[in-house]
């Protein structure tokens, strides 16, 4: 892919990055996503917990991996990781990074990474603060897991990766296997998202009255 489609994907994906810029509400944008307007309409309140962590604290350094089967409500929990974080009061909305990898190659990803921090750059002033890359279907990018660890390596980020299915994703991509070459300051955590069960969604909605 060229440059400038790159940055057209990223922009068009980040669309809190033009609002923090203007002044205005960062997450006006979820009323308009397609799929979270999707879910809206045959909305029960229920919401995956799973990225919790990366959802509701400022980006700690921690590379995590969820993995679980199509249309489990991946992309949808990533989306609202970022609705999350660009409402958290320790948070700026051009730290928070959503793409989806579907179609592209290694170099691609390498790529993306670079411009998506030059296009953010404005946050890293006087000092840089990490980013948060949520990178949607990445293991349909072959070779995905070493352009993350030369990113590791840069002042980087938290990162949540969503594998688009089970199938592809082995223990080398989620597991201790990532440990030798990610830097000392890298926690690694793999979870996985299942579809919600009757009894799941009966317990939290029992919790939430």
């Amino acid at each position: 892919m060229r440059d400038d489609e790159l940055r057209r994907i990223l922009a068009d994906a980040n669309p809190w990055w033009a609002s923090a810029a203007a002044g205005t509400d960062p997450t006006a944008w979820t009323g308009a996503h397609r799929t979270l307007r999707d879910r809206a309409g045959h909305d029960l309140g229920y919401r995956s917990r799973v990225l919790d962590d990366i959802a509701h604290g400022p980006p700690d350094g921690t590379l995590t991996v969820l993995t679980g089967p199509r249309r489990a409500g991946k992309t949808v929990v990533a989306l609202d990781t970022a609705a999350h974080l660009c409402a958290h009061p320790e948070v700026d909305p051009r730290q928070v990074i959503y793409v989806s990898c579907d179609g592209m190659a290694a170099r691609d990803l390498r790529r993306l990474i670079t411009l998506g921090r030059a296009l953010a750059r404005s946050v890293d002033a006087p000092a840089h603060r990490r980013r948060v890359w949520l990178l949607d279907e990445i293991s349909g990018i072959t070779g995905w897991s070493s352009v993350l660890k030369a990113a590791a390596s840069q002042p980087s980020t938290a990162t949540a990766s969503s594998p688009p299915n089970p199938s592809s994703t082995s223990t080398t991509q989620s597991g201790p296997s990532l440990r030798p070459w990610s830097p000392a300051s890298l926690a690694e955590a793999g979870w996985v998202l299942q579809p919600a069960t009757e009894a799941s969604l009966r317990s939290d909605f029992a919790g939430s009255r």
